[in-house]
């Protein structure tokens, strides 16, 4: 049996179970059996490993399909569309995800010496899985046909594989992560800052003042990491509050617009037609219940 075929049926055996178990709470699977739509998110900081199927994935400028072997890393929380394009009941789709533990990659750091590159990665990447960190995560789910093994096995498996991340195509990012002092982490400082903030008036150097920057490395900096430059992060921040007003509590477009710092309805239903698809009002039809 070759690796992918038994992360496939490891992930279509257990999929239920890890959703449920409290031994892994950075740990998380899907099985589907039927493509999903087009949906805006904010990731967090994470690694998902597709064992079959189609997922399409666009954020910034950057639209990217990806199947079977390859996995989508995010090491800042970034607004996201994404949805599975190839599902079916004969051939679902598979999907093993980690969220990145920040302390945990500290630790290795301090404890392996590994080289922290100064230059800003990319904090958003598609990327080919090698055969080390299939196995490894190949492992963490066989633990599961055997759930004594997994307080005593499970940890040292997740620390493996955040090491095999750290020495994967995107390791700089992943080391970037678990650095408190690292261009990635200033970035995340302000764009937390500006999630927490999201709804009043922003000024471009206040957000550089959180991030501990000038304006210019700000821009320069920030767009190299998510393809977005500040204020069009901030831009797709409010438009996706925006949908989870729309959708959870508010069919009142202008008012959702209002909520989320948008003071002219027209420029708020034109950029929200842009980012998802559909105008305001279209899209909640589309997705409300019934």
């Amino acid at each position: 049996m070759n690796q992918i075929t038994e992360l496939r049926n490891l992930i279509s055996r257990h999929a239920a179970q890890i959703a449920l178990d409290q031994a892994f709470p950075n740990l998380m699977a899907a099985r589907l059996t039927e493509p999903t739509p087009r949906t805006g998110y904010i990731t967090e900081p994470l690694f998902a490993l597709l064992a079959q199927g189609t997922k399409r994935v666009a954020w910034g400028d950057t639209l990217r399909d990806y199947t079977s072997g390859e996995y989508f890393i995010a090491g800042i929380e970034v607004p996201v569309i994404g949805y599975v394009i190839k599902a079916s009941e004969s051939e679902p789709f598979l999907a093993i995800g980690l969220r990145l533990n920040r302390k945990a990659i500290a630790e290795l750091m301090v404890e392996s010496g590994i080289e922290l590159h100064r230059q800003t990665p990319s904090a958003v990447a598609v990327s080919h899985a090698k055969v080390d960190l299939i196995d490894a995560i190949i492992r963490m789910l066989r633990l599961f046909d055997n759930p004594n093994d997994i307080p005593i096995l499970g940890p040292a498996i997740e620390r493996e594989i955040l090491w095999r991340l750290m020495n994967s195509a995107q390791g700089a990012m992943v080391r970037q992560f678990g650095c408190a002092d690292s261009r990635l982490s200033q970035i995340t400082r302000a764009a937390q800052w500006m999630r927490d903030h999201y709804e009043k008036p922003l000024r471009v150097e206040d957000i550089a003042r959180v991030a501990n920057m000038s304006v210019n490395s700000l821009f320069r900096h920030f767009q190299a990491a998510t393809s977005l430059t500040p204020i069009q992060y901030l831009k797709h921040v409010r438009l996706h509050k925006a949908r989870t007003i729309l959708m959870g509590v508010s069919g009142n477009v202008a008012a959702a617009g209002y909520a989320v710092g948008y003071h002219s309805p027209s420029q708020f239903s034109r950029d929200y037609r842009r980012l998802f698809g559909h105008p305001p009002g279209q899209d909640l039809a589309k997705l409300a219940p019934g």
